[in-house]
Parts: structure tokens; C-alpha cells; sequence
């Protein structure tokens, strides 16, 4: 751990931090790339095959991404960063997936809740009016100070 300048005695976790980029970096990002190209897909086959007015389709989606999206993405998560930890820590690998399954357990609720009450409307915001080029780059945004939050529940 290193202390950052000026900050009040906020120490740094490098550990935390290399656990986060490494997770981010094998799991989020692919999860994320793959989700978000199979949900625009399926909304442009909305458009095309049943004619789907602009509102039903984002509804549609809003409700896809914040229920099957999170429901698999959340836990998968918990276990990827535990894993991504044990190893940049060098710890032994055998307690992570209880202690994992522990932190599901006990944090999953509040995650989801605060989750909806972030994403529900700033996914309806980024499909109604951002162009599906910029969209990457809007949720960049609020994801910015989203994973500041989630880095406080799942570590």
C-alpha cells in the first residue's frame, strides 16, 4: 500500500487496484463488448422482422440489460475479481470461491438495487437519444464513478 499525496491518509491498494485492471481486463471488458453487440443486434431485429416502434425497442433492451445482463454478469464478476486478487496477492486459491460465494451473499442485494437505481436510467437516457456510435463513450462516463462504488462492495 502507498499513501497518495494529500488525500487525509487514503492509502492506495495496489493489490486492489491490479485486481480490478486485471478483472477489468479479462472479464468486464469482453463481457461487456459481447452483451451490448448481441443486445443492438437484437434490437435492430426488432426494428426489422416485427417492425418495433423506437420506445418498445429500448424498453426491450433496458429490461434484457438489467435482468439477464446482471443477473449473469454480477456473480460471474464476484468470482473473477476474488480469483484476479488471490493471484496478484499470491495467495492460496482454495478459500476464493467461498469467499466469493460469501461476499454474493452478502452484498448482491444492495449491488443490484443501487445497479438499477444508476443504470436503469442512464441505459434509457444512452438508447433513447445517444447515437449508437457515442454510446461507449456516455456509459464510460458513468462508469467512471460507477466502478469507484462497486470497488467499495466487491473488495
Amino acid at each position: 500500500e502507498a499513501r497518495v499525496s494529500g488525500s487525509a491518509g487514503y492509502k492506495l491498494n495496489f493489490i486492489r487496484l491490479a485486481a480490478f485492471a486485471i478483472s477489468g481486463m479479462i472479464f468486464v471488458g469482453p463481457y461487456l463488448h459481447a452483451f451490448y453487440s448481441g443486445l443492438w443486434a437484437l434490437g435492430g431485429q426488432l426494428e426489422r422482422r416485427y417492425n418495433a416502434s423506437k420506445g418498445l425497442k429500448i424498453l426491450l433492451q433496458v429490461i434484457i440489460d438489467q435482468t439477464v445482463g446482471v443477473i449473469v454478469f454480477f456473480p460471474l464478476y464476484y468470482y473473477v475479481y476474488e480469483y484476479a486478487e488471490a493471484m496478484v496477492a499470491l495467495r492460496n486459491l482454495g478459500p476464493v470461491a467461498a469467499r466469493a460465494t460469501s461476499k454474493i451473499q452478502s452484498e448482491i442485494i444492495s449491488v443490484l438495487m443501487t445497479n438499477w437505481a444508476v443504470w436503469i436510467p442512464a441505459q434509457i437516457i444512452t438508447f433513447s437519444f445517444i447515437p449508437e456510435h457515442l454510446r461507449v463513450i456516455v456509459v464510460n462516463v458513468v462508469s467512471v464513478f460507477w466502478n469507484a462504488y462497486l470497488c467499495t462492495r466487491v473488495a
